[in-house]
């Protein structure tokens, strides 16, 4: 696997800003690629264009945000803080909802569908709310903190996280279906992989199992002190955590756990990394309230849907987007290839080269 930027100094920076007034602890991205929201200990959620940093809403939560998520169609986005749940718009920042049950909301989550909300409380408290009519769905028992929460690809099975391990829920009857050990403390940055036969975890390092058999696949190794965040390429196959300690960001063979680069510049960071929906970019927060987004230095170029290959389903949605048809903003993004703002035939060329190996 070969990286397109120098292990040397920062990660290949699209744009940065200063976003808040204090560290920056949640990230999450739209579906579309369109935008994502940065949650912070400032008590504030915001908005952001992902092609230019383009600010949208600017709303406020009670207290300092600790888990921020995006609805599946967009329209709304949700802020777990310190002692509040809230949902808002995501066109103005109007307020739709708000839960303020006296509890620490270190997680939040929308089913596939957009219909409920999931929260992890860190007194170990799990709730699955109905986003429409704000009544509780269900109430489940983490057995210990609860410091972050994920459904399946398909919406089948929640994951929450504990003192001991994860536990993953059938959402039909919500009977716990599976018990994952082998974490060494309590676990955080929870994120299947794209096929939903995977799942990753953070302790003070990142961990992968694997669902068939609850297996621990595999341990990602860090020699420069405990990883506070990671996240999982959309095309399963690299992984990338922060060490905030020693300002450093890694990146990590998903397939081998081998270590496969590192920068050394990236100060300041604290949760969460996060891949966008193709894998194309990556963001993270700063301690001091900045918000950067970087480019993926092992993202394919031409790989519009995220899959790790540049093959002929990307050729389709190459052409769609140079007719201006169908795809979404990220994939637009995506082919432009050579990144100099027009879709046209120098874009052409570059990415035919991509298709054939050039």
């Amino acid at each position: 696997m070969t990286a397109t930027a120098l292990a040397d100094g920062r990660p290949d920076v699209l744009w940065e800003t200063t976003g808040h007034g204090a560290g920056v602890h949640a990230i999450a991205f739209s579906k579309s690629g369109a935008c994502f929201a940065t949650g912070s200990e400032d008590s504030h959620v915001r908005i952001w264009g992902l092609a230019d940093g383009a600010a949208g809403p600017d709303t406020q939560n009670c207290c300092g945000v600790y888990s921020v998520a995006i609805s599946p169609d967009e329209t709304h986005f949700a802020s777990g803080s310190v002692s509040a749940l809230q949902i808002s718009r995501t066109d103005n920042g109007a307020l739709f909802r708000r839960w303020s049950p006296g509890q620490s909301f270190p997680s939040v989550c929308y089913s596939p569908d957009g219909a409920w909300l999931a929260s992890g409380a860190e007194a170990g408290g799990v709730k699955v709310w109905d986003v429409q009519s704000g009544s509780l769905v269900r109430n489940l028992s983490a057995g210990g903190p609860c410091r972050d929460i994920a459904f399946s690809p398909d919406g089948t099975r929640l994951a929450t996280t504990n003192g001991a391990g994860i536990l993953i829920w059938n959402t039909s009857d919500w009977s716990v279906d599976q018990t994952l050990t082998g974490a060494a403390g309590t676990l955080g940055s929870l994120q299947y992989s794209r096929e939903g036969d995977r799942i990753l975890g953070v302790d003070f390092l990142p961990r992968l199992w694997r669902l068939s058999d609850g297996t621990l696949e595999r341990t990602f190794n860090s020699l420069v002190g405990a990883v506070a965040s990671a996240a999982l390429s959309p095309d399963g196959r690299v992984v990338v955590g922060n060490a905030p300690i020693n300002d450093k960001l890694l990146f990590w063979d998903a397939a081998t756990g081998d270590e496969l680069l590192t920068f050394d510049d990236a100060t300041d960071l604290l949760q969460k990394t996060r891949f966008s929906a193709t894998g194309r970019l990556f963001a993270y927060g700063q301690v001091d309230g900045h918000v950067v987004v970087a480019r993926n230095p092992f993202w394919p170029t031409g790989d519009l849907d995220g899959d790790g290959d540049v093959n002929a389903q990307d050729t389709l949605r190459f052409v769609d987007a140079l007719l201006g048809i169908n795809g979404t903003p990220e994939q637009q993004a995506c082919a432009d290839v050579n990144e100099d703002g027009a879709l046209d035939g120098r874009d052409i060329a570059v990415f035919a080269d991509a298709l054939i190996g050039m």
